[in-house]
C-alpha cells in the first residue's frame, strides 16, 4: 500500500473544489463515499470543516488530504477499505478531526482519498512533524494485517506520487522560476501588479507559497489563465512535469514484472511509453497524456532506457531482445527506418 500525504493547505475554497471533484466522480460512477465523520452527505463536509478550522485560527494550514493506494490487481471490500482507512487516520492522530473517505475506482489501482482538517473537534492542532515516518510504520503494519503487497524500500510516499506535489504546486514553482528569468521577469511582474489581493497582502512573492487552486482564488480566473499561458509558452512547466513523470515511473516500476507488464501498467495509469526505431537507433518515448508532455528515454535515468530496463535482476525480455537484434542487425544491413 502506498500512502501519499498531500501538502496541507489554507484555503477552504480549495477544499470545496476537492469535494466537488469527488462528487463529479461519484456521479460518473467512478467513486463512492465510504465514510464521513459527521454522518452527513459529502456535499456538506466543507461547511463543517470551515467551522472546525475556525476553532483554532492560529493554524495556518487547517486542511489536508491523504491518498491510500493498492497495487493494480489488489482489491479490498468496501468494509475492509473503511476499516483500513479509519485505522490509518486514527493512528496518524486525526481521528477526532472532521474527515471523509472516498473510494475511487477509475484507475488500475484501487485508492481512497481522505479529505480532512488538521484541527480536531476540540480546536486542537494535530502535530504533523513526524507524519512521514509514522505513516511508513503504520502502512507496513496495515499491509501485513490486510494481506497486501508490501512496498519496497525507496518506493513509499514521502513525496507525493499519483496526484503529486509538483502537480499541486507547479504554478507556484513555475512562476517563481519565471521571475528569475531575465526574458520573462518584467512580463510576469507586470501581470502580477493587476492582482489587488496580492498587492494588499504586503508580502514579497518569494515569501508566499500557494497551491495552484489557491493562486487561482487569489488572482481570479482571468489573470491566473493569462499567467498560466505565459508560463506554458516559456516552457517553465517542463522541468516540473519531468519530475512528476519520473515519480510516477518509479511507482509503476515497483510493481511491474517485465517490460510488457510495465508498458501495460503505465497505459492503465494514463501514462505513455512507446518504442521508436529510426535508422539503427532505438529509444523509448514516455509521457503523461493528460498534460501532452512527452520525453525521450535519454533524458531519464539509465534504468528507463531501451535495453537497460531490468525487473527482479532480469535483463531484456525475449520481446525486447528481438527488437534489439532487429534494430542492430537487420536495420543496419538494410538502412531502413521504422516507427512502431
Amino acid at each position: 500500500m502506498i500512502a501519499e500525504i498531500q501538502p496541507s493547505f489554507s484555503s477552504s475554497a480549495v477544499m470545496v473544489r476537492k469535494v466537488a471533484y469527488q462528487l463529479t466522480k461519484i456521479e460518473q460512477g467512478d467513486a463512492r463515499v465510504l465514510f464521513t465523520s459527521t454522518g452527513d452527505g459529502l456535499q456538506t463536509i466543507p461547511e463543517y470543516m470551515q467551522l472546525i478550522a475556525r476553532m483554532n485560527e492560529r493554524v495556518k494550514l487547517p486542511y489536508a488530504e491523504f491518498i491510500l493506494s493498492l497495487y493494480p490487481g489488489e482489491t479490498l471490500t468496501d468494509k475492509e477499505w473503511l476499516s483500513l482507512a479509519n485505522e490509518y487516520v486514527q493512528r496518524m492522530g486525526y481521528g477526532k478531526c472532521c474527515y471523509a473517505v472516498v473510494l475511487n475506482t477509475d484507475k488500475a489501482h484501487q485508492h481512497v482519498h481522505v479529505l480532512l482538517t488538521t484541527v480536531d473537534e476540540e480546536g486542537r492542532s494535530v502535530p504533523s512533524g513526524n507524519n512521514f515516518r509514522r505513516s511508513e510504520k503504520i502502512s507496513r503494519e496495515l499491509e501485513r494485517k490486510y494481506g497486501l503487497t508490501p512496498v519496497e524500500n525507496g518506493h513509499s510516499a514521502k513525496t507525493t506520487l499519483g496526484e503529486s506535489h509538483y502537480r499541486i504546486y507547479y504554478f507556484d514553482a513555475a512562476m517563481k522560476k519565471a521571475l528569475r528569468s531575465y526574458a520573462y521577469r518584467d512580463k510576469i511582474s507586470s501581470l502580477l501588479r493587476h492582482a489587488d489581493a496580492l498587492q494588499s497582502s504586503g508580502k514579497p512573492i518569494h515569501e508566499i507559497t500557494l497551491s495552484n487552486e489557491e493562486w487561482r482564488v487569489l488572482l481570479g480566473d482571468e489573470l491566473y489563465d493569462d499567467l498560466f499561458n505565459v508560463l506554458e509558452k516559456g516552457g517553465f512547466f517542463k522541468p516540473l512535469l519531468k519530475d512528476e513523470l519520473l515519480r510516477q515511473l518509479d511507482r509503476v516500476y515497483a510493481f511491474s514484472e517485465n517490460t510488457a507488464d510495465f508498458r501495460k501498467n503505465l497505459e492503465q495509469e494514463g501514462l505513455y511509453m512507446r518504442l521508436v526505431t529510426k535508422r539503427d537507433k532505438s529509444y523509448y518515448v514516455y509521457g503523461m497524456k493528460d498534460t501532452s508532455f512527452y520525453i525521450k528515454d535519454t533524458s531519464l535515468p539509465m534504468k528507463y532506457r531501451f535495453g537497460h530496463i531490468r525487473f527482479g535482476g532480469k535483463g531484456m525480455s525475449a520481446d525486447e531482445q528481438k527488437h534489439y537484434l532487429y534494430d542492430h542487425v537487420f536495420m543496419a544491413l538494410n538502412g531502413s527506418d521504422s516507427y512502431r
